[in-house]
């Protein structure tokens, strides 16, 4: 008989600590991103500092502001998994291949018709 209790991570130590890992990582990347690569981004093509910086500002007040959205956000379960809706959508934010893909695709036109 199958132990039931393996993936519940009540009972499980390393799945608390694998899903904490994942969600530092996920809340982290889009960080990254917003910080470091959009600014270098937006540089090396050239955007005045003055555009570069209100981008960057419109970009992190989800981070700023998470305390009063958390909770709400927290309390909100599919019914079907029992799942919060945290740990679905960080993985929806970090892995978005097709997201990514179209917007590089788009760049890359714009870059194109611009030089």
């Amino acid at each position: 008989m199958p132990d039931n209790n393996r993936l519940v991570l009540s009972t499980n130590a390393r799945l608390r600590a694998s899903v904490l890992c994942l969600l530092y990582f996920c809340q982290g990347f889009p960080w990254g991103f917003a910080t470091i690569a959009l600014v270098a981004t937006l540089s090396a093509a050239g955007h005045a500092k003055a555009d570069t910086a209100t981008i960057v500002a419109l970009a992190i007040p989800p981070w700023t502001f998470n305390f009063f959205w958390a909770p709400l956000i927290d309390s909100f379960y599919f019914l079907i998994t029992g799942l919060t809706v945290v740990l679905p959508m960080f993985l929806l934010i970090t892995l978005d291949p097709d997201g990514v893909a179209a917007r590089r695709q788009a760049d890359e036109a714009a870059l194109a018709q611009t030089g």
